[in-house]
Formats: structure tokens, sequence, C-alpha cells
């Protein structure tokens, strides 16, 4: 499940696949792996696919997800395909 791309429904998009990196070398073939201390492991976990054609979905919509940190600004626009002027930056709390 890993190395496959999650299914979007209802006209989603699929979703990302994952990604393992042993000391900053994606890994794609997993013979036993000897660790040494020091070693960093990363494991990107594959996200779920979308639900919906994503021209659907409403404004308000992508500004809350925008607002609660769900998605970046440069990730709204690029996937949503919405104007600069239309999704502006989340609220600041501080």
């Amino acid at each position: 499940k890993m190395f496959c791309e999650p299914p979007g429904l209802n006209g989603g998009k699929p979703g990302k696949v994952g990604v393992v990196r042993m000391n900053g070398e994606v890994i794609t073939r997993f013979p036993p792996l000897e660790f040494k201390p020091g070693d960093v492991i990363e494991l990107t976990m594959p996200g779920g696919g979308g639900f919906g054609p994503v021209a659907e979905r409403e404004t308000a919509l992508i500004q809350r997800d925008l607002d609660l940190g769900y998605i970046s600004l440069e990730g709204a626009r690029r996937d949503y395909g919405l104007p600069p002027f239309i999704i502006h930056s989340p609220a600041r709390t501080t």
C-alpha cells in the first residue's frame, strides 16, 4: 500500500504514494537493512485520495482548510486553480 496511489472517489484525484528514505536516500527495495547509530530513517506515509472533482469544491471550504493548516497557500492555488485574490493567507493567531 505504501507505493500505490490511493484512488480518489467520485471524480477525486488519487492520493500521493509513500516514500522511505535512509540517510536522505530513497529506498525502493527492502532486503535486510543494517542500521547504524546515527542513521536517519524517514517515512512519508501515503495520503488518501480526494473526494469529488476539485473544480466543484466551495471556495469557503478551501479557505477553511487553509486556515486550519490542512493545505498550504501554494497548494490551494496550485491544486484548486483559483486566482490569488480569491484565496488569502490564513489568519495568524499570535
